[in-house]
């Protein structure tokens, strides 16, 4: 099947447009939303900045997210490696993990226990940097 070159400028524009939204959750958002001791509002933002690049890298796999934890994700989105069509390198879906409001980088794991679950689970251990407790940030809930 031969895509027209109409229809790949198209795709293109649909991905840059969606590359900047995600940049702009990334890295606008959580600066804005609760600026100093925003505390779980920019977490949130932060938490809500990965999801989307994690959308993205899904929609570019076939409807697959990252499988397995931080370090399998990070590698994903940070080094995504070689396209097998064009054998050029894959443009970073982001430069960095994301840290939460406290310093912490945001945890991370697919698939989740649920069975149900569809989605990667993205959560921030909260101020009392303890993973599992009740200030946790969370955007699913799932079982660890």
């Amino acid at each position: 099947m031969r895509i027209s070159s109409r229809a790949a400028q198209n795709g293109t524009i649909w991905a840059v447009i969606l590359f900047l939204t995600v940049a702009f959750f990334v890295f606008v958002v959580p600066k804005f939303v609760g600026v100093q001791n925003g505390g779980p509002n920019a977490t949130l933002a932060t938490i809500r900045g990965l999801e989307a690049c994690l959308e993205l890298y899904a929609v570019e796999h076939n409807g697959k997210y990252p499988v397995g934890t931080v370090e399998e994700a990070s590698k994903a989105l940070i080094a995504p490696g070689i396209d097998p069509r064009t054998k050029k390198p894959i443009e970073p879906y982001i430069s960095e993990w994301p840290k939460d409001e406290w310093g912490t980088p945001l945890f991370y794991k697919y698939p989740t226990r649920k069975p149900t679950d569809q989605l990667p689970a993205i959560w921030s251990a909260g101020p009392d940097l303890r993973n599992g407790t009740n200030d946790d940030v969370i955007i699913w809930h799932w079982e660890q």
